[in-house]
């Protein structure tokens, strides 16, 4: 279970994300959406959406200060 500490650097990570990188983790963590529909709500293909993700993972195991495995 995550501590409110690290509740809060995880918050902090993801509002610290450019817009599009946020709202495509958001939408396929969050909210459930496959890539395929996070592409076609975003207009964007599919691969950048994979992208997306993992620049926002990488960026969130950073914060939490886990590295990149």
């Amino acid at each position: 279970m995550a501590t409110a500490q690290e509740l809060a650097r995880l918050n902090t990570a993801l509002q610290s994300l450019p817009p599009k990188c946020r709202r495509a983790f958001l939408l396929h963590k969050f909210y459930g959406l496959s890539m395929v529909e996070v592409a076609e709500q975003m207009h964007v293909t599919d691969r950048m959406v994979r992208l997306y993700i993992a620049r926002a993972l990488l960026h969130c195991r950073r914060a939490l200060g886990r590295g990149s495995g």
